[in-house]
């Protein structure tokens, strides 16, 4: 009882400090706003999120997996925390470290909307788009491609889970071929109303797979 209270309060206090966060951002007091993030992401997550370029991703899953389970509501502050403090570098042209906190940030909000049923939401949804549009697929990191393939299939948007895929194809991990095909195999069998709302109508799926085979053996 008292562990969770604490952990109550605990959620309570991040939250209000990314309310603070968001207020001194809206303000356009981008020094005061960073300086806020970095104070909440050292006192709840230990992590310098000040040196978020440097920051591996282990670190992020540590602060927030405790006992090796997501903690969905801590993970929720610290992904926004990282987009927030993206959107202040970038609305200061400090583009470089506006790139790796957003790729951290969606990070997290893929595995939030993955494993966590509670944040398979419309505003997750929409701060995953806003990510991966400030990012374009090609800054986003290869693992993070994964996680974006897999999301964008549970989304039925299947238009987008191709130019994830032609993305990874560029540079093919052994297992690739099997899932590129597990993905057009799975396509071919679903009916064509439901292709044309993923954005991929019944005949462009012949021609992406015979064009997903051509990258993945360029010599045949």
């Amino acid at each position: 009882m008292f562990q969770r209270d604490h952990i109550v309060r605990q959620i309570q206090q991040m939250t209000q400090a990314l309310a603070e966060v968001l207020l001194l951002r809206g303000r356009r007091r981008y020094r005061d706003a960073l300086a806020a993030i970095q104070q909440t992401g050292e006192t709840y997550f230990g992590l310098p999120l000040k040196q978020a370029a440097a920051l591996p991703y282990d670190a992020l899953a540590a602060a927030v997996h405790p006992n090796g389970t997501l903690a969905p509501e801590p993970a929720s502050v610290l992904a926004e925390l990282l987009r927030q403090q993206g959107a202040c570098y970038w609305e200061t042209n400090a583009d470089a470290e506006a790139t790796a906190c957003f790729q951290h940030s969606l990070h997290l909000y893929l595995d939030l909307f993955l494993h966590a049923p509670d944040f398979q939401s419309p505003d997750v949804i929409q701060r995953i788009g806003n990510l991966v549009t400030r990012l374009g697929l090609h800054d986003v990191p290869r693992p993070h491609l994964r996680r974006l393939f897999d999301y964008y299939q549970r989304l039925r948007r299947y238009a987008d889970a191709e130019n994830v895929l032609f993305v990874l194809a560029e540079e093919p991990e052994a297992d690739l071929r099997e899932a590129g095909r597990a993905f057009y195999r799975h396509l071919r069998a679903l009916p064509k109303k439901d292709l044309a709302e993923g954005g991929l109508p019944y005949p462009e799926v012949h021609e992406g797979l015979r064009a997903f085979e051509r990258l993945m053996d360029p010599a045949a």
